[in-house]
């Protein structure tokens, strides 16, 4: 009696499939590797060309900000031809009680924002009225003093406290406090020339 082979992998595997599928199955393979080389390949361009896209939306937004940033000074009708122009009409905005006005003869875009911060501050504490009569009606009592900067001027004037006024200092820590007595004392301004608007505005 003849033996039968047993040994399962006595047959081939390719002998089982008809050329047909064995055709399928060649495209198949070929196929799936052709998509992994393509992904490794296509992955860094397009990776490439989204970071050249998000770059250039910054890059874009950047500067769409930075020109609407000088559009906003190159505009800016606040203020004067001089520094004693500028004075006066931020002096004018005080006496009329118009915080916002005064606090837009401050210089750059946040200028204004803190100027309107600190006056609304001053008006809280019912300092206000008693910052505004310590500024001089009259300009020749403005004293130039030399500045380091050429493209602002600074000027002193003096004023006096009635009584002893303490400020707190929260940078000493809480709950300290200074007293400054009744008597003379000096202020001063500084005034920022805008070159793109041409025109004083108000440094600090």
């Amino acid at each position: 009696m003849e033996l039968q082979n047993q040994n399962p992998e006595s047959n081939s595997n390719d002998s089982s499939l008809s050329p047909v599928q064995k055709k399928s199955y060649r495209k198949f393979v070929l196929s799936f590797l052709a998509i992994i080389v393509a992904l490794f390949i296509v992955y860094p361009i397009l990776r490439t060309l989204y970071n050249d896209y998000v770059d250039k939306r910054g890059f874009d937004a950047y500067f769409s900000a930075e020109q609407d940033y000088l559009n906003a000074l190159k505009n800016d009708k606040y203020g004067g031809k001089t520094p004693e122009e500028t004075y006066f009409m931020y002096l004018d905005a005080l006496k009329k009680g118009d915080i916002s006005l005064a606090s837009k003869y401050y210089i750059g875009i946040e200028g204004p924002g803190r100027a309107y911060k600190w006056l609304t501050s001053l008006q809280s504490k019912g300092w206000l009225e008693e910052y505004e009569n310590k500024l001089p009606t009259d300009w020749s009592k403005m004293k130039e003093r030399e500045y380091w900067d050429k493209d602002a001027r600074e000027f002193t004037y003096d004023y006096f406290l009635k009584k002893d006024r303490v400020i707190s200092e929260f940078a000493t820590g809480e709950g300290a406090t200074t007293t400054f007595p009744a008597g003379k004392y000096q202020g001063s301004i500084i005034f920022q020339f805008s070159k793109l608007a041409q025109i004083w505005k108000l440094y600090q």
